[in-house]
């Protein structure tokens, strides 16, 4: 099956987001679709490839940038928030299930690490999603992060405090890096960042790995299980066993929240599925069978 790359830019308050969507031609009746979340800090370039997957497989398959990040409008830059996120994820799954080669009732929503959760929040709101699927899903900040010694949290934190207070008063926001060397006040500072970083920096055009400190904040108030226990639509938490970001018994708890949960796990750490060509084809395979589970085709 063909695919074809679209843009669109979708209204939020006031800003805009941009959507990446890979279509599968021909199509001769609306079909299936599902709208993709990136993780903290992440643009939709991170997920082209697996949107693309998607499209093969017979699905409409949208790629969001959260305002504030890649091709979105919206300042200030680079600032997580998961309340706007979740707005700007809304957003896209209305425009997506408004499209004409779309049946609005087979959208389906996905994410990777806190894009699974904004996934699950936002289906859980909307009561008419048809699927979730959740990819190394963000459920709450685990009490030990690897490789980040007391002085580099009292750092970390730090910031974040001083990021808050400039929030407060309409100050430029204080950027930290996401992937940072130990030492340093970053969201994640280990060697297997440090390889995931070389690889975005190579690939992803739209990313900027600096990111507003007080994002963490935003994140420290937000509890997806809570919102996985109202999921009516089905929930596939894919886990990595290897995980240290997300790790794999805090992401089993969202499937086991959901009334209609299931989780499957692959041999891999949290920044695998796209850097891994074989992981990744056994991934989509299965989020594929999922959400197309039911149905005798696209």
């Amino acid at each position: 099956m063909d695919v074809v790359e679209e843009h669109a830019v979708v209204p939020v308050r006031d800003a805009s987001c941009s959507l990446r969507l890979l279509v599968p031609e021909p199509r001769d009746r609306p079909g299936p679709a599902v709208v993709l979340a990136p993780g903290f800090g992440g643009t939709a370039d991170r997920l082209v490839e697996i949107a693309r997957g998607f499209a093969r497989a017979g699905l409409v398959a949208a790629a969001l940038d959260y305002r504030g990040f890649g091709g979105s409008g919206g300042t200030p830059r680079q600032v997580v928030d998961v309340a706007a996120e979740q707005d700007d994820l809304r957003a896209a799954l209305e425009h997506v299930r408004a499209r004409g080669d779309v049946d609005g009732g087979r959208v389906s929503l996905g994410g990777v690490s806190l894009g699974g959760a904004l996934a699950i929040s936002v289906a859980a709101a909307d009561g008419a999603v048809e699927r979730v699927v959740a990819e190394v899903p963000f459920n709450g900040f685990p009490r030990r992060v690897a490789g980040r010694s007391r002085a580099d949290t009292a750092r970390l934190v730090a910031a974040i405090a001083d990021d808050v207070v400039r929030g407060l008063v309409g100050a430029r926001p204080r950027t930290i890096p996401l992937i940072g060397r130990p030492g340093r006040a970053a969201v994640v500072a280990t060697p297997e960042a440090q390889r995931h970083l070389r690889r975005v920096a190579a690939t992803s055009p739209a990313w900027t790995y600096q990111v507003a400190a007080r994002g963490l904040f935003s994140m420290m108030r937000y509890r997806p299980a809570d919102d996985a226990a109202r999921l009516g639509a089905p929930l596939l938490v894919c886990v990595a066993d290897q995980d240290t970001k997300a790790p794999p018994e805090a992401a089993r708890e969202l499937a086991r929240r959901a009334p209609r949960g299931r989780n499957r796990s692959y041999p891999s750490s949290h920044f695998d599925f796209y850097a891994d060509p074989a992981l990744r084809d056994r991934l989509l395979a299965d989020e594929v069978a999922f959400l197309l589970e039911g149905h005798d085709g696209p």
